[in-house]
């Protein structure tokens, strides 16, 4: 299989070292690289983080830890590496540094968000960069068929990454959740998946004009295409936009273009 394309010149190349056989990487040190040593290094810098946490990713470097998390991310792209950190349980590491921050004190604003009719915005333990380099280790996981059904089938991803699709509004996470929702499945149940839960406009333009080649490259897949669901999904998407806005009659014209590319 294909290492997964990285989306961004932010993360670094992956290091001369490692090798497709995990057995046989070793650091500049001449120690062995292993996906536990691996681990490791990210539990360790977890259990020391720095006296001051930057909020946002603006002209940062990344930190000792999301640089463990790369390497993680690096090597979840080989599959000798990518089995060693299921047999750990890696990942159920990387879904505690992605799960929301979900405090009394962030659910009494969740709340009063709704009752002003406002969406609520997703909050994290972590800073965005620290999220996207675990949900990107995540999608490189996901990204090899054996382990794409453990991680696929995992109620407590799935409902994560169902939330920072919703609720999150930063890019370079985004677009990782999409990598992970993409990832081991059929592209169309899962792009339906995601209009189903975003609330993000740019995600659902995406994924509708995604859906279309799809079915114009294989008209077989439209049968995956729920189209009573997607009619209630617009007419609730268009209720809550402004009906002079740009983005409203773009989103009327995807939709047109999928329904254009459904064969008779």
């Amino acid at each position: 299989m294909d290492q997964p394309a990285r989306h961004t010149g932010q993360n670094p190349p992956p290091p001369s070292h490692y090798t497709a056989s995990a057995a046989a990487a070793t650091d500049d040190d001449g120690d062995l690289i292993t996906g536990e040593s691996l681990v490791q290094a990210v539990r360790a810098a977890l259990e020391n983080p720095p006296d001051t946490v930057v909020a946002t990713r603006k002209d940062e470097e990344d930190t000792v830890l999301e640089q463990r998390l790369a390497s993680v991310w690096d090597a979840a792209s080989l599959t000798s590496y990518a089995y060693q950190f299921i047999e750990m349980d890696a990942h159920e590491l990387l879904l505690d540094i992605i799960a929301p921050n979900d405090s009394e004190e962030k659910k009494e604003k969740e709340d009063d968000s709704r009752e002003e009719g406002v969406a609520a915005s997703i909050e994290f333990k972590y800073r965005a960069r620290t999220v996207e380099l675990a949900l990107g280790a995540l999608a490189n996981l996901a990204s090899w068929s054996d382990v794409a059904g453990l991680l696929l089938t995992n109620t407590r991803l799935c409902t994560t990454n169902a939330r920072i699709l919703a609720q999150s509004g930063d890019a370079p996470m985004l677009t990782e959740a999409c990598r992970l929702v993409l990832a081991g499945w059929s592209v169309v149940v899962r792009l339906v998946d995601m209009l189903r839960c975003t609330q993000h406009l740019p995600l659902r333009l995406a994924a509708l004009e995604t859906l279309r080649w799809c079915v114009l490259l294989e008209p077989t897949a439209a049968a995956h295409i729920p189209l009573d669901d997607l009619a209630d999904w617009m007419a609730g998407w268009l209720q809550s936009m402004d009906a002079a806005l740009e983005s409203t009659q773009q989103l009327k014209e995807r939709v047109q273009r999928l329904i254009n590319a459904l064969p008779e």
